[in-house]
């Protein structure tokens, strides 16, 4: 479809561990492909199949009917049975990564320890992961706002700020549609949800 074969891929950037955000780096290495998959160390327990203790009670989540949604999604596409990615090659916030595009890592901890987004300034492109949202995994509801199974909801709102200011037309989520309004009205309506919510 890009025209492009496994042997352009010159890495693979992870946002954060989960398991839905990391099925290709698995069972690409698993396949034997030597594509460095870069990931904050903070997450590594995640790759390797360790479970992540959210600040959200996993039993009051049970009883939404989205949340058996989202299992069934990530049962059917693998998320549940996927190898461990026995290897990564470690980045953390404000490093410029030697990669096209010159992505910059941000730190953005809260929905996971060692969450991270990537600025692509080139490209006026920054990557968010499960930073925020734009549709909510569990509810449906949309619009940009915190996601759900987060390790500390505190700090992933502060996380917001490492980001806000950013010119980008184009952000991207790993749950919702590309955002292309400005990040900052992203962020700011991502924060009235969050205050709305508790």
């Amino acid at each position: 479809m890009l025209g492009r074969s496994l042997d352009d891929v010159r890495a693979i950037l992870l946002t954060h561990g989960d398991a839905d955000h990391v099925g290709v780096a698995a069972k690409l290495q698993k396949d034997g492909a030597e594509i460095p998959i870069y990931l904050n160390p903070a997450d590594r327990y995640l790759v390797e199949k360790k479970r992540k203790k959210t600040e959200e009670s996993m039993g009051a989540m049970l009883l939404k009917a989205g949340t058996w949604r989202l299992f069934w999604h990530f049962s059917r596409y693998g998320a549940l049975s996927q190898p461990k990615i026995e290897r990564t090659s470690d980045l953390g916030g404000g490093q410029e990564l030697d990669l096209p595009g010159r992505p910059r890592v941000i730190g953005s901890p809260g929905h996971t320890e060692g969450h991270v987004v990537f600025h692509f300034p080139q490209h006026g492109a920054l990557f968010a992961g499960d930073s925020l949202c734009t549709r909510h995994p569990i509810s449906g509801e949309p619009g940009p706002q915190l996601m759900g199974f987060n390790v500390s909801n505190a700090q992933a709102r502060e996380s917001l700020a490492n980001y806000e200011s950013i010119d980008a037309s184009l952000l991207l989520v790993g749950h919702g549609e590309p955002w292309t309004d400005s990040v900052r009205e992203a962020v700011d309506q991502a924060r009235s949800q969050a205050q709305a919510s508790t």
